[in-house]
């Protein structure tokens, strides 16, 4: 899970668009940031370890004094690894020149094929320099032929399979290819006779007078030069498959996935988990930020008060994505303070996305027990997650997740709930189809196509 942001020729917005793009999708990446900018002859492309604020400026003044103001096309990624280290040399974009000329790009996703495609690229006399499987394009890119810079960009993506969005720039061109499953979102917006491309829609919120066009379609990619904007496919078969996590806890919940209003959804799982599960209770409590639209909604069905019972330190970030369980746990123990006048005495039910590690878990009930709560019970807004991700979250092992164990009693026992509820698959359809499409989206998704490889060990791609 990274951002992309792209923007062409939005002249002295340039900066601010990229810098506004990069910072609203920081939620995607906190490990590394980078920067690519053209002015139509000559690319410069810097990355490193850090957040988008001062990362971004930095590089920026960077990239003014090597290619001037004028920049017809820029791009931003923000990091999250799944394969490869987390160093400097594995920071995006990734910049190179090849015989069609110097590229630069970002890459959210995990490719499948990595070590096949490793292989081959060794084999041909090929130079790797990273270890990360987004290096893999750029060794696609050079060795592909074609007459115009769509084609080569196609033949260069048929050869990865697995998820990738990918955006990035040539010396004249923004270009964005999107795997044939669309697992990973990615939109396209205007502004000012120019064009923006991001991971989120809510990348365009940010932006004053940015319009969202559409989503980018699977198996397809956008081309856009001064002469105009090119779509087209590269393969005619594809099979829609969005990630569902997107929904449950990765995406921003102003931001629309598979055509839908993130929000809205979360809302209707929690509306759907309470008539999975009723429950007596004398308070509903959402552990903030993900969790806090399904308890609306889990409130709203139920009838029982909606109350704030943790405080958040808005200086911490995402605990999910640091790379270590030390950062983690650390991340966990700072983020939230209980409100003991408001839980001490109560039946009280949390309501929370997903359970992966249980870091989260045991510490939030830990502080409602310690706050003085009668009964605590923790209802989850998704299925058991007990498989692997395969295409860029980053839970592979089974030790990382916390309810790989046979049933949920376990675990209930070892969090000291009173209940331990989640959200059936079932269930997710069914609130998810409760929720309007959005006809920007351009896709006519149904409510059962998504992957949701990670609760049911489904996978629209396997591994090679």
């Amino acid at each position: 899970m990274c951002s992309l942001t792209g923007v062409f020729n939005l002249e002295s917005l340039t900066y601010e668009v990229l810098y506004k793009g990069a910072f609203s999708q920081q939620h995607r990446g906190e490990d590394g940031a980078g920067v690519a900018a053209t002015n139509g002859e000559k690319i410069f492309s810097k990355a490193k370890l850090g957040l988008v604020d001062p990362t971004v400026t930095e590089i920026w003044n960077e990239i003014e004094d090597n290619v001037g103001k004028n920049i017809i096309a820029a791009i931003a990624h923000t990091r999250y690894p799944t394969e490869g280290e987390v160093t400097a040399e594995n920071a995006q974009p990734f910049f190179g020149e090849t015989k069609h000329g110097m590229i630069a790009y970002g890459h959210n996703g995990e490719l499948t094929n990595f070590n096949q495609l490793r292989k081959i690229f060794l084999d041909k006399g090929h130079t790797l320099t990273k270890s990360s499987d987004s290096e893999m394009f750029l060794h696609a890119y050079a060795g592909s032929e074609g007459k115009t810079t769509e084609e080569k960009l196609a033949n260069a993506a048929r050869l990865l399979k697995g998820a990738f969005s990918i955006v990035g720039i040539t010396k004249d061109t923004l270009f964005a290819v999107r795997d044939l499953h669309g697992f990973k979102p990615l939109s396209l917006a205007k502004l000012n006779g120019g064009y923006i491309i991001a991971s989120e829609t809510a990348a365009f919120l940010d932006i004053e007078g940015a319009e969202w066009i559409e989503d980018i379609l699977p198996g397809s990619i956008i081309t856009i030069t001064k002469e105009g904007i090119k779509k087209e496919k590269y393969e005619k078969e594809t099979t829609w498959k969005p990630c569902i996590f997107e929904t449950v806890y990765f995406a921003r919940p102003d931001s629309h996935i598979a055509g839908r209003n993130v929000h809205l959804v979360r809302k209707e799982y929690g509306k759907q988990l309470y008539a999975e599960a009723p429950i007596k209770a004398d308070i509903v409590i959402a552990i903030e930020d993900s969790g806090r639209s399904a308890a609306e909604g889990f409130a709203e069905a139920s009838g029982i008060r909606l109350e704030r019972g943790f405080i958040r330190n808005h200086y911490m970030g995402r605990t999910f994505i640091r790379p270590t369980d030390i950062l983690r746990n650390k991340g966990v123990n700072l983020k939230l303070a209980a409100v003991k006048e408001v839980i001490e005495g109560k039946r009280v039910v949390l309501i929370d996305d997903s359970i992966v590690r249980g870091n989260t878990a045991k510490s939030r009930v830990r502080l409602v027990i310690a706050a003085g709560a009668k009964e605590v019970y923790l209802y989850i807004t998704s299925p058991v997650l007990r498989y692997d991700c395969m295409y860029g979250i980053d839970f592979h092992k089974e030790s990382m997740r916390a309810t790989i164990m046979p049933n949920d009693k376990e675990f209930t026992e070892l969090i000291k709930v009173n209940k331990l509820v989640h959200l059936s698959e079932q269930g997710m359809y069914e609130a998810i189809k409760r929720v309007p499409l959005d006809k920007r989206a351009q896709i006519n998704y149904s409510e059962k196509e998504f992957c949701t490889g990670c609760f049911t060990g489904k996978y629209p791609v396997p591994r090679e």
